[in-house]
């Protein structure tokens, strides 16, 4: 530790003066450090009088202890044995793309661990092998939240050019429709 002959002389941690949350030391260290303690062994002293509570396990049963700060939100004794209790149930995760409204699709965990989205998971289902990462499941009534177990609302697609045309199919469609006065366009929405 420097003394403040050293830190006068050569301009050490003349920055920030902080008190030992232990031992009530003053320490000098520079702003950016988050250091909260003078020594590493003011701060072992300092975390061996915390306060430990204890709780069961939802998956294994095992009992085990916590801070009592973090185990008001912690379930499980381990990371895997929360990935164990929430394997094959559906869950609901919000969009990725932040720009977006927030919507919500199902989602199911897996044996081998990963997350998958409820309708990739349903097509995988029925045509019984794993799908490609480029692989495009079309929504027929273009209701996302439709994820019928027979797939009857689905629709391969083998990339993401082919999945695009198929929505160009329907703009082509209305284009048709628009021309022929069945459906208008009015106060940015299609209207009949």
């Amino acid at each position: 530790m420097p003394t403040k002959e050293m830190i006068q002389k050569y301009g050490l941690y003349k920055n920030d003066q902080r008190i030992c949350q232990n031992c009530g030391e003053i320490f000098f260290i520079q702003k950016w450090n988050s250091q909260k303690f003078c020594s590493w062994q003011c701060g072992i002293n300092y975390n061996k009088g915390r306060t430990y509570g204890q709780k069961k396990c939802l998956n294994c049963g095992k009992i085990f202890k916590r801070e009592k700060w973090k185990i008001k939100k912690q379930k499980f004794c381990s990371f895997l044995c929360g990935i164990d209790f929430n394997r094959g149930k559906v869950r609901v995760r919000p969009h990725k793309c932040s720009n977006k409204a927030k919507k919500y699709y199902p989602e199911r965990r897996l044996k081998d661990g990963r997350r998958i989205a409820l309708h990739r998971y349903l097509m995988e289902q029925k045509i019984g092998r794993q799908l490609k990462s480029s692989e495009h499941i079309h929504h027929i009534d273009m209701d996302k939240q439709n994820n019928n177990p027979d797939c009857s609302n689905f629709y391969l697609y083998l990339n993401a050019s082919e999945h695009q045309k198929g929505h160009h199919s329907l703009e082509k469609l209305v284009k048709g429709l628009l021309k022929d006065k069945i459906i208008r366009f009015k106060n940015g929405k299609y209207l009949r």
